[in-house]
């Protein structure tokens, strides 16, 4: 079964040179799986910031891009925390089971309620905060990683 992934990133990319490092990990990816990297924009909630308000257009959002047969992964805080082995295998147990593994990079506020429990697991990349942009080249770095410690290539050093 070959697994596709998606990444669907709430925000614009407007750095230049975070544009660059997704593109870079994007194509080395593609030599192992099919990837889609979705940019949403960013919701917009007048003058008064209402973070559920803007959860809730956000999930509006991400749900046109998602199927129930998709494994939802959401990039969230208080998610999972896997050293770069343990994520390896995390991604080859799933990419042997699932047939859509589809990681959200939520907003400034979080995810949704909704999004919550339809995702299958929760995935911290650290206890430090990082910008949302920021995340989604550390993140496809990571998945670059994993993929070669699966194929047992040379790049992660143990």
């Amino acid at each position: 079964m070959a697994t596709k992934i998606k990444i669907i990133c709430v925000g614009k990319t407007s750095e230049p040179f975070v544009r660059e490092g997704i593109k870079l990990y994007e194509q080395r990816i593609k030599h192992f799986t099919g990837i889609q990297i979705v940019e949403l924009p960013d919701v917009k909630a007048g003058s008064v910031q209402n973070k559920l308000y803007v959860k809730e257009k956000e999930m509006l959002a991400v749900s046109k891009h998602i199927n129930p047969e998709d494994t939802l992964i959401l990039l969230d805080e208080n998610g999972t925390t896997y050293n770069s082995l343990e994520f390896a295998s995390f991604i080859e147990k799933h990419t042997s089971t699932s047939r859509s593994l589809v990681f959200i990079i939520g907003g400034a506020y979080g995810f949704s309620e909704l999004l919550y429990q339809k995702a299958k697991h929760k995935l911290s990349l650290s206890k430090l905060t990082y910008t949302h942009q920021l995340v989604r080249v550390i993140f496809l770095e990571q998945l670059y990683r994993a993929f070669t410690i699966i194929r047992n290539i040379p790049y992660h050093n143990q």
